[in-house]
């Protein structure tokens, strides 16, 4: 299966943005006062493992204010997708760029067991990790 990504970045003079709207619209907008919302949908296995880290390299070389990445549409991630997602947030979190994590419990409860869940906050909803962020984006 392929996995699917989309990137959109919301500026945080919008805040609070309905983050429902987001999912459909693509904004052109790339400002370091921002929040990225990365969407991935699929399966992230050793197959599309280099368009997972193609993803999160973006982000990374954007320097978005906070980043949220959206799993809620992946049915699988391999051990090695876990290990890529770690240490985007570790290399996001050396440049101050909080990161939130939306999942379902099975890939929360995987991040427990890789000992990530110190440095990845997983929450069940988009709104529940926009929120999570909100501090970051507020000036």
């Amino acid at each position: 299966m392929n996995l699917d990504t989309h990137t959109t970045f919301h500026p945080s003079e919008l805040w609070p943005l309905d983050f429902r709207v987001a999912r459909t619209t693509n904004s052109s907008l790339v400002i370091r006062e921002s929040l990225c919302l990365q969407q991935f949908s699929g399966d992230i296995d050793l197959g599309t493992l280099a368009d997972l880290t193609a993803a999160l390299d973006r982000i990374l070389g954007q320097r978005p204010a906070c980043v949220v990445l959206d799993m809620g549409g992946v049915d699988f991630v391999s051990v090695s997708g876990v290990g890529v997602i770690g240490r985007f947030v570790a290399d996001a979190a050396a440049q101050q760029m909080p990161v939130s994590v939306v999942c379902e419990r099975g890939l929360a409860r995987t991040l427990r067991l890789c000992r990530l869940d110190p440095i990845v906050e997983a929450y069940a909803t988009l709104e529940e990790a926009v929120e999570a962020l909100q501090p970051h984006l507020l000036h």
